[in-house]
């Protein structure tokens, strides 16, 4: 029986050295170029060890190449495979950093770029991963079942996902505002699509481009495959959010909550004091001297969007959440009187025009 080796690399021409090197082993080769074509391969054959370039995109010719591809990659191979993982790390200086890294998350071995500079030639690398005595080991994946859907869960600062956490507000990036966005819903209950001009609006700085808002939605489905992988559960870069057409939409089995657990039919996160999670601590009681809505109505995005500018210490004018949201005065005054009302923002007057802020406990 012949080892197979996986090259996960995007230069063709490494490709071809690496696999010459593969085959004067007497093993046979595959070769993924991007992250997505790897897990392909990796779910349809057996290997039985893989040498893994950090640097590649996530699929072919539509993504940037970047070394955090190539960790995220090696983490999920790590948590569904056990199989072993020589990483091909970068030219010049930076190799023994990442060799660091790749080890520290799981790699059996690497081997720095240009091979033929190498301390150890690259084959003699190779026999040292693999099991004494020239049998190709028998290593099945880990026995995950498949993702089939579940509950999203917003609390005041973190989204969970079947009880896993997916993103927070406090941490950097824009995965936060992004699926305050795709929680929304159409009247008939369907998610609403959002398109990543729109997107791009959301994220912090408010000046993101298409190319970055798809390398977050990228980023996002990572962080997702990678989290629900250590709860044993195999999840596809597009079993949670879906791309194309109208614009990116979460899928349709999936059924989003607020904290407290009531099923949220609009956007927004949980209400101040109507949930149980210890997330909520820090916001103060609504007030009652102010007309607010309901306490079963969730917030909106643009309301949260503005909690969050005001968290960061941004001052908020009605002018500002105007032009961010291309929306209506009325449409500003509303969201801002709604927040006064349950006693989450007070207005100052003074200087004019006057400023909302965060109220203090």
């Amino acid at each position: 029986m012949t080892f197979r080796a996986l090259i996960v690399e995007d230069d063709p021409g490494i490709v071809e050295e690496v696999a010459d090197i593969v085959e004067s082993l007497g093993h046979a080769s595959d070769s993924a170029p991007c992250m997505h074509s790897a897990r392909q391969r990796l779910e349809a054959s057996r290997y039985d060890y893989i040498l893994l370039d950090l640097e590649i995109p996530v699929r072919a010719g539509r993504n940037i190449a970047r070394i955090q591809n190539g960790i995220n990659l090696l983490k999920e191979i790590r948590q569904r495979y056990a199989m072993p993982v020589v990483v091909m790390t970068g030219h010049g200086n930076d190799g023994p950093d990442q060799a660091v890294d790749a080890m520290r998350f799981g790699a059996t071995d690497y081997i720095a770029k240009p091979f033929n500079r190498s301390k150890r030639p690259f084959d003699e690398i190779i026999r040292s991963v693999l099991p004494a005595g020239g049998a190709p080991p028998t290593l099945p994946p880990a026995a995950l079942r498949s993702f089939e859907g579940g509950d999203m869960v917003f609390f005041s600062g973190r989204v969970e996902l079947i009880g896993e956490t997916i993103a927070e507000s406090s941490e950097r990036g824009n995965f936060w505002p992004v699926l305050q966005r795709l929680r929304d819903k159409h009247p008939d209950g369907r998610f609403k699509p959002a398109r990543a001009n729109e997107l791009a609006r959301l994220f912090k700085g408010g000046r993101a481009t298409q190319n970055t808002v798809s390398s977050c939605i990228g980023d996002l489905r990572e962080r997702i495959t990678s989290v629900l992988a250590r709860q044993g559960i195999a999840c596809g870069p597009d079993n949670v959010i879906v791309s194309g057409g109208p614009g990116y939409r979460l899928r349709e089995w999936i059924t989003v909550r607020n904290g407290c657990g009531d099923v949220a039919g609009t956007s927004g996160g949980d209400i101040a004091g109507t949930c149980g999670d210890t997330d909520v601590s820090d916001v103060p009681a609504p007030r009652t001297d102010v007309p607010a809505s309901p306490a079963n109505v969730p917030l909106s995005d643009r309301q949260h969007w503005v909690l969050d500018q005001l968290r960061q210490g941004v001052r908020i004018e009605r002018a500002r959440l105007e032009k961010h949201f291309e929306i209506v005065s009325k449409t500003a005054k509303r969201d801002l009187s709604d927040l006064v009302g349950r006693g989450l923002i007070e207005f100052v007057r003074t200087p004019r025009p006057g400023y909302y802020r965060l109220v203090k406990r």
